[in-house]
């Protein structure tokens, strides 16, 4: 099934859809965008790493004022 679709914008374009033009474009632009995908990945899996590091620092802190209460 081919189509032909209307963009708007600075004016009217007419353009051929993936499909009309016999070419993947789902798949050119996943794999085009697929090394940004592992950037954006690595850098969410840093800032959890980050969360947990914060987390656990604030929860030794509440342990060793907890400690120092109980010592005091």
């Amino acid at each position: 099934m081919s189509s032909i679709n209307t963009v708007s914008g600075n004016g009217n374009k007419n353009y051929v859809s993936g499909l009309a033009s016999g070419m993947d474009t789902e798949s050119i632009v996943k794999s085009l965008l697929m090394g940004t995908q592992t950037k954006i990945d690595k850098q969410s899996g840093l800032k959890q790493q980050l969360k947990w590091k914060q987390d656990i620092y604030i929860f030794l802190q509440v342990l060793s004022n907890l400690h120092l209460e109980i010592l005091i």
